[in-house]
């Protein structure tokens, strides 16, 4: 008996999918990784590191927050083929913490999908720039969908770190469903990370998709005549009205005056997974 029932497990087992079986993203990472880029950035507090990606050909996504202030911003697809300047920003969007640079030499842009189809529990993966290690994969679960001051962003249990932020959350099928952002930073908190929802990057693309190069922003009109708002001084932070916020930009007048329903994590402190 016992030996039928080994059979008939293995028997299930070469039959069902390889998406249900626990997380290899070694197909995903070959297909996609050279679309994964390090993102350099030179500000008055030095230099420091994040990770982006192609969604259009000449577009690559990060976070606000990872180029925010710069004075100088480069990416590289590998760090053997050097570091290329970006001179203009295609978009930003403040409250979302979100950016598209303009990459002079283009790149194969990655799907973007929903994250709202995913069930908790399916498998996800992240391609970044952990520490500057440059294409560095980790896999881990979809946990769930949260709404903080009114934006939606996934928590993810892969292993995310310093230099991660900007970098894309690809479900099973090899679709972005969100930008790496900040995670929990406690010593009872393990691989808490939250992602921006794809959902905002696809809004931002469409209307992206609309401009001419006439209407990019250059670094300095971006961030006016002063870069004393560097992205060193990237916190989260609890307002007055109870909000939580989780960039180094003020509340803008569009944010929700209602506390967020996810009242646990709102007094924890965040990391930011952008500097190297």
């Amino acid at each position: 008996m016992r030996k039928t029932l080994a059979a008939w497990a293995l028997g299930i087992l070469a039959v069902l999918p390889g998406s249900v079986l626990a997380g290899d993203f070694s197909k995903i990472f070959a297909e996609h990784e050279n679309s994964v880029v390090t993102i350099r950035v030179k500000s008055g507090a030095g230099i420091a590191q994040g990770s982006g990606f192609f969604i259009a050909e000449n577009m690559i996504a990060t976070n606000l927050h990872v180029i925010k202030g710069a004075k100088a911003v480069q990416y590289a697809r590998h760090y053997r083929d050097g570091f290329l300047d970006v001179d203009m920003l295609v978009a930003l969007d403040k409250k979302k913490d979100l950016a598209i640079l303009y990459a002079k030499e283009g790149g194969v842009p990655l799907e973007l999908a929903s994250p709202e189809s995913l069930v908790p529990g399916a498998e996800i993966g992240v391609i970044g720039s952990p520490r500057g290690f440059e294409k560095s994969v980790t896999s881990g679960n979809f946990n769930n969908l949260r709404m903080f001051s009114g934006i939606e962003v996934v928590q993810f249990s892969a292993p995310v770190s310093p230099g991660n932020s900007g970098g894309p959350v690809f479900d099973e099928a090899g679709r972005v469903i969100g930008v790496v952002t900040f995670g929990m930073k406690s010593h009872v908190a393990q691989n808490m990370n939250f992602a921006i929802s794809a959902n905002y990057l696809l809004n931002m693309l469409e209307k992206a998709k609309n401009l001419t190069p006439d209407q990019y922003l250059s670094l300095q009109s971006a961030w006016g005549p002063s870069v004393a708002e560097a992205t060193e001084a990237v916190t989260a932070w609890i307002d007055e009205k109870g909000v939580f916020h989780a960039t180094n930009m003020p509340p803008t007048a569009e944010e929700p005056e209602n506390p967020p329903k996810e009242q646990d994590i709102r007094k924890a402190p965040v990391s930011f997974m952008w500097k190297q």
